[in-house]
């Protein structure tokens, strides 16, 4: 599998999933739910951090392509945090309705939730 790609077997399509790193302690997360969802022509993701990490939240679509990054290896604060997503893919082209994923990576561990467009 590509280094683009999300490996869409690994993701629970009715909850968030998690894939915890235990032999190496991370900082706490916790990606939300985007809302709206379904949406048209935005949707906003949130997530919290116990403490400050370095933090990736990409978006793919259904076959598992990278379709965009909303924080590309980042380093955010403790607390809350929301991103948008404008349903654009990486070169600012609108993307088809359909159903994506949004991935939270911290550090070796990520979570991912799917969210759909409608247009």
């Amino acid at each position: 599998m590509a280094g683009d790609e999300v490996d869409l077997y690994a993701i629970t399509t009715t909850e968030l999933s998690s894939t915890p790193d235990f032999g190496n302690p991370l900082p706490g997360f916790v990606l939300e739910a985007n809302y709206p969802n379904p949406f048209n022509p935005r949707t906003t993701i949130g997530y919290r951090l116990d403490q400050p990490a370095t933090v990736e939240l990409t978006i793919f679509d259904s076959a598992g392509r990278l379709v965009q990054v909303l924080e590309g290896g980042v380093e955010k604060s403790a607390g809350r945090h929301d991103k948008v997503w404008n349903g654009r893919d990486l070169y600012g082209r609108c993307v088809a309705s359909g159903a994506y994923f949004y991935r939270l990576r911290v550090g070796d561990s990520s979570e991912t939730g799917k969210m759909s467009l409608v247009r």
